[in-house]
């Protein structure tokens, strides 16, 4: 009884520090962020020291936008799940505007996933016991399998030389990532090669961008995980998923250049 009152005591903690956190930062990020000389696509977020230039609210999403000499990246973090399975079904498209008349002139999606949602566990069902640290750190490795499994392709629009479906293994020079960590949060991680977009630090103008969570208006297959219980070994269930709102918002940047 008191390992499961230390885990939700743990719980609630994360979740209130996280809400604390969200307030402090600004909407939309509109500064010129130098990528860390590390940066990795891979889900992860330690190069960042789990830290982020912006929250918006109208996604419900923190995220950083950095770039390099070569690159463009977008650092994408959920910690709410209802966000996850609305973004889940639809992707989050990340477009590039370079006109200023807010177009999506050049855009990338990413997830995508069939009619059917893969089976993603994401928390503890009603009657569950709270997940020991060890059924947490099994769940997430087991999440992140899946989406590692499910998720082969990125739909891109608008950058000339690129088919509309590419794989996730592809060389035109579109690399994305993403992944649970232990706190289960969905981390989302996407690097465009800057020659793509037709931009250069060397030119560094602004342009907008549009970051949205896509929604569905389709009614899903959802494969459902309940872990009878408290325990790891899964029952599997089908339930049909309503239709999820679109949300996003356009915001502003500049390259940054070498300090």
């Amino acid at each position: 009884m008191q390992n499961i009152l230390k885990i939700a005591f743990t719980l609630l903690l994360h979740i209130t520090v996280i809400a604390a956190y969200a307030q402090k930062l600004p909407n939309k990020q509109e500064i010129s962020l130098r990528a860390p000389a590390d940066i990795k696509i891979d889900g992860k977020t330690k190069e960042w020291d789990n830290k982020f230039q912006a929250y918006n609210h109208a996604t419900d999403i923190f995220y950083t936008l950095s770039n390099d000499d070569a690159n463009l990246y977008l650092t994408i973090q959920v910690t709410k799940h209802e966000i996850f399975w609305n973004l889940i079904r639809g992707g989050i498209t990340f477009s590039v505007d370079r006109s200023g008349k807010n177009k999506d002139e050049m855009s990338i999606k990413y997830p995508i996933f069939s009619n059917t949602l893969p089976p993603i566990k994401t928390s503890s069902q009603h009657g569950e016991s709270p997940w020991s640290v060890a059924q947490r750190d099994s769940i997430v490795l087991r999440n992140n399998k899946t989406l590692d499994e499910k998720s082969k392709y990125i739909e891109v629009k608008g950058i000339t030389g690129i088919d509309s479906l590419i794989s996730v293994y592809n060389e035109d020079g579109i690399k994305v990532a993403e992944a649970f960590d232990n706190n289960m949060n969905y981390n989302y991680e996407l690097a465009i090669d800057l020659k793509r977009l037709g931009l250069s630090t060397n030119d560094a103008k602004k342009f907008a961008y549009h970051i949205i969570i896509n929604g569905s208006d389709a009614i899903i297959q959802q494969t459902q995980i309940i872990y009878n219980n408290g325990g790891i070994q899964p029952t599997i269930a089908g339930r049909m998923t309503p239709p999820t709102p679109t949300t996003d918002f356009w915001a502003e940047y500049t390259l940054a250049n070498k300090p």
